[in-house]
């Protein structure tokens, strides 16, 4: 997990990326992207939101939750 600042938005955000270890395991995979969709689909305010997703250019999966 990472913290970075969205420029755009000028926000802090925290960024989760894929383990670089597991990127052939299709399983894991398949988890992590089910995550960040189930946690997009929740609305509570202890609840961060997942404000994007998507490969890096090294072809690791990242979500980013807003803080």
């Amino acid at each position: 997990m990472y913290l970075a600042m969205q420029e755009s938005l000028d926000r802090q955000v925290a960024i989760k990326v894929f383990d670089a270890s597991l990127i052939d395991d299709a399983f894991i995979k398949s988890q992590f992207e089910q995550e960040s969709k189930l946690i997009a689909s929740l609305n509570h305010p202890n609840i961060v939101q997942v404000i994007d997703q998507g490969i890096s250019d090294q072809g690791r999966p990242y979500f980013c939750n807003a803080l």
